[in-house]
């Protein structure tokens, strides 16, 4: 299956990169990881996030589109832990992501 090429939005003016879009995992999966951060965070945070990751929320919120696995790691590296929570994602992939950047 291939993704689906978005509707332009204003935090889109182009096409996503497509190393970023790549059909690893189904934008309707990504929905109660969306609800529940904007609940708890806010939808600031939660479009500020998603656009340092490289995508739009509104991109993300179309249960028709696929996000990358370069995508998901670079969601995980800039979602910042919640204070006094542990948050097992972030520090591998951080580990993840420094091994890639020595490996290159």
């Amino acid at each position: 299956m291939t993704p689906t090429m978005p509707v332009e939005s204003s935090a889109h003016a182009t096409d996503p990169d497509p190393r970023l879009i790549a059909p690893d995992m189904s934008c309707r999966l990504l929905r109660s990881f969306l609800d529940v951060t904007a609940e708890r965070f806010g939808h600031a945070f939660l479009n500020r996030v998603v656009q340092q990751a490289g995508l739009s929320v509104e991109w993300l919120e179309d249960a028709n589109h696929w996000v990358s696995s370069v995508w998901l790691e670079r969601i995980a590296v800039v979602f910042p832990a919640p204070p006094n929570r542990h948050n097992p994602v972030k520090p591998a992939a951080t580990a993840i992501s420094r091994q890639a950047q020595r490996a290159a």
